[in-house]
């Protein structure tokens, strides 16, 4: 397990924290159609990355309306810590072709454990973060909407971070 592995965890983490789609559609599309490394491979195929990508964009349309509930709900909540955990994963398990590794299907477990435990918690913190945040921009009835676009900025970032995409450059994908 390596820094660079716990800090991409971090980093997609943080972001399925902030937009709790966005972590897990970041990873699919760092994820080549041939990868066979596990769990990975389960975010090869192009309907999935449409569709990851397509709920990503749903969500950040989404968010900016006052009716959507708070993601510190329990639900809410354990579904960005539970995406953040499985995007970590996906990014600690891809394969050779594209950071340089040797082809390997499988991923020591104790690398998954940890990156997903990291992703998790990363999750956790960052819903946490971004809620005071938006919270903070509301104040003296302020609208929240300018502060929910800066948060999504920031989470796009992240991702690209996390996923080894520098700015302007496209992704490793297809």
């Amino acid at each position: 397990m390596t820094a660079r592995a716990l800090s991409a965890a971090a980093l997609i983490g943080a972001v399925s924290g902030l937009r709790s789609q966005l972590g897990v559609a970041a990873a699919a599309l760092t994820v080549g159609p041939a990868e066979t490394s596990r769990p990975a491979a389960a975010l090869g195929g192009t309907r999935v990355t449409v569709g990851t990508a397509v709920l990503s964009a749903a969500e950040l349309a989404a968010d900016k309306w006052p009716v959507v509930p708070s993601r510190l709900g329990a639900g809410p909540l354990g579904l960005r810590m539970a995406a953040g955990g499985f995007a970590a994963t996906v990014l600690a398990s891809r394969g050779a072709a594209h950071d340089g590794r040797r082809p390997d299907r499988n991923t020591p477990a104790l690398t998954l454990a940890a990156t997903a435990a990291v992703g998790a918690v990363a999750a956790l913190g960052a819903a946490f973060a971004g809620a005071r945040w938006r919270a903070l921009a509301a104040r003296d009835g302020r609208p929240d909407w300018p502060a929910a676009l800066a948060e999504d900025a920031v989470a796009l970032a992240l991702a690209g971070a996390a996923c080894g995409v520098a700015p302007g450059a496209a992704p490793a994908r297809r």
